[in-house]
């Protein structure tokens, strides 16, 4: 009986890691995520309800169904470093671990034992932690799934992805008692109950976003345009630090440039770190690689141009330190930055410097506790270690008709801070990005799907730039309008519109997972304070 019970325990917990995968982009067999916690709701009543078993084993088969499922939606975090894949995946599956084991304990002591609405509250406020602190990845919040079906959750502009991330959880517990009472037997299941759920859970979503979506005529619509080149230079992110100078990357992605601009594009885009080398800020204007690109701009009037960037910056002698400053000598400190900057031929340089650093590669979370992880640093070509950031968003003004926001890379992973950027007046999401690192994985595929996440809940257009697959265009809805092919050289142009209305979500944030931190601790209080109940 024992190793029976062990075998359904063990199938519950893959069934639920495998249907999770197989939701997930690229797969994107989406209707499986909705019973993707099913199994795992059910492993956790027969764990509850057999007297043989130590109420230990959920940790065990929650812990193998979480790791697996890290495992098959981010894999793709091997090919860069195995280290850092490991230690991804294990504070990941803790993560999703830690409110599956208070759900259950909630459900010990609950004398109902029907704790779900809990189970949610726990699961999003999880989220939003891994969205706010300094290990945040949240690749894998449940509200992202969606990416590729914006259809579906037009209503994201009222609640950010955390309005997703309800949705499946809600889903999956209805269904969950559904399938309950099915197998129980219970007078209380028909048809019609069926049907209202149904339509509650799946229709009604459907429904308001079609209701939602903008028409053509819609007035948000009804700007102004802006034409835009975006170059994907296409450069082995492994070897661009080595096989090229500087100077001659730069000429390079001029010469595509070139191929595509003409008198009516207002800015042009470059990837993440395309000005490499080490551009120290002090004396930027006067760098070899920013007056190649005034010279150029000369021979296109109006235009601007937006790249990444790798500089630095020296600290004066009296002038505070910043926690990631590096020493270079006796007397000399300075920090790095992965960096945005514009370009044109009049204004001064606007710089912005990434503020949501990827953990692990640009940024040592918790350094003066966690030191020892620098051990486990993702090699990802340039610089590595804590880089400096501004710590806010930063919108650029590009002539007299465009504000950009300027997203370096992971940033674009993050709505709340994306939104920001929108609340300090952009018009226009620019993302650049290098996405080549992890290889013809479902890593860059991902990251692209989630930006047109961000177009909705901003209902912002996006140009996307990355050095290699995918770069791309992106309207207020979230369709694709234009997108380059991986491991391509190319160079896309294409007027998007220029939006300057507010969503809800602009105004108000993650008021859904606010409500869910909320309940959470209130059932947190009753686990820890209040007697079981009888």
């Amino acid at each position: 009986m024992i190793k029976n019970a062990h075998l359904n325990y063990f199938l519950l917990s893959i069934a639920s890691a495998v249907f999770f995968a197989a939701a997930w982009i690229p797969i994107n067999i989406i209707p499986l995520l909705f019973f993707a916690f099913v199994p795992l709701f059910f492993l956790e009543k027969r764990i509850r309800e057999n007297e043989k078993f130590s109420r230990l084993w959920i940790l065990v088969y929650g812990s193998l169904s979480f790791f697996l499922l890290n495992y098959l939606t981010t894999y793709w975090i091997w090919n860069a470093s195995p280290g850092g894949a490991i230690a991804a995946w294990f504070i990941d599956t803790f993560l999703m671990l830690l409110p599956f084991f208070l759900f259950h304990l909630i459900q010990l002591k609950s004398s109902k034992a029907n704790e779900y609405w809990s189970f949610i509250a726990l699961w999003i406020s999880i989220e939003l932690l891994h969205l706010r602190w300094e290990f945040a990845f949240p690749w894998l919040t449940l509200g992202n799934a969606f990416a590729p079906f914006p259809q579906l959750v037009q209503w994201y502009e009222y609640t950010g992805v955390f309005g997703g991330s309800f949705w499946v959880l809600a889903a999956n517990y209805k269904l969950y008692q559904l399938i309950l009472l099915w197998k129980e037997k219970d007078r209380s299941y028909n048809l019609k109950r069926v049907f209202n759920l149904a339509f509650v859970l799946f229709f009604l979503p459907v429904f308001l976003s079609y209701y939602i979506t903008p028409t053509k005529t819609d007035e948000k619509t009804q700007q102004q345009e802006t034409n835009i080149v975006v170059v994907q230079p296409n450069f082995d992110p492994y070897q661009k630090f080595e096989s090229m100078s500087p100077m001659q990357q730069l000429q390079r992605i001029l010469q595509l440039a070139e191929t595509k601009l003409d008198s009516q594009t207002q800015l042009l885009i470059f990837p993440e770190t395309a000005l490499q080398g080490g551009l120290d800020e002090r004396n930027l204007a006067f760098n070899p690689l920013i007056v190649e690109l005034k010279h150029f701009l000369k021979k296109h009037s109006g235009l601007n141009i937006l790249s990444g960037a790798d500089t630095y910056k020296f600290f004066e002698k009296n002038e505070v330190l910043s926690k990631t400053a590096r020493q270079y000598d006796s007397e000399l400190w300075y920090d790095s930055y992965n960096t945005a900057i514009l370009v044109n031929a009049n204004n001064p340089i606007q710089i912005y410097h990434k503020s949501k650093l990827v953990p692990g590669v640009e940024n040592i979370p918790y350094a003066s506790a966690f030191g020892f992880l620098k051990n486990f640093v993702i090699d990802l070509g340039g610089s590595s270690g804590s880089l400096g950031s501004d710590g806010e968003a930063k919108v650029f003004i590009a002539g007299s008709k465009n504000t950009i926001a300027p997203i370096i890379c992971y940033e674009s992973v993050f709505g709340d801070f994306v939104k920001d950027f929108v609340k300090k007046d952009a018009d226009i999401i620019c993302i650049i990005t290098n996405d080549a690192w992890w290889g013809n994985t479902a890593g860059y595929k991902q990251h692209f799907e989630y930006s047109r996440l961000r177009a909705i809940e901003t209902r912002r257009s996006i140009a996307r730039c990355a050095n290699t697959g995918v770069s791309g265009f992106i309207d207020s809805e979230g369709n694709v309008l234009q997108k380059t092919s991986w491991w391509t050289e190319a160079v896309i142009k294409q007027n998007i519109s220029i939006i300057s209305s507010k969503t809800f979500y602009l105004k108000y944030g993650d008021w859904i997972a606010s409500i869910a931190v909320v309940f959470a601790l209130m059932k947190l209080y009753e686990l820890i304070f209040k007697k079981r109940s009888h």
